[in-house]
């Protein structure tokens, strides 16, 4: 992506949400996001001036972090690794 693409900007502008955006990601409230991050707990986040960014990779490692795999999903994910059709 470079800035000569005409969508250069609309690209950049998705690849970052405020915080309403991340809660909309997320599930959690606004107010439980200003709370982790002031805590240092939450996702990964820009401050551009006054304003706070996240960038949506960042949101969904933060998720993913913490995933608890099920006896179901990590036979899914073997069988994908082993060729099998349980994906």
């Amino acid at each position: 992506m470079s800035s000569t693409d005409p969508n250069y900007i609309f690209k950049l502008q998705a690849e970052y949400v405020d915080t309403v955006g991340a809660s909309a990601l997320t599930g959690l409230s606004p107010r439980a996001l200003d709370t982790l991050r002031y805590r240092g707990l939450g996702p990964r986040y820009l401050r551009v001036g006054s304003r706070i960014r996240y960038r949506i990779e960042d949101l969904r490692a933060w998720m993913e972090r913490d995933a608890v795999p099920t006896f179901n999903s990590a036979a899914n994910h073997e069988a994908d690794d082993l060729g099998g059709e349980n994906g």
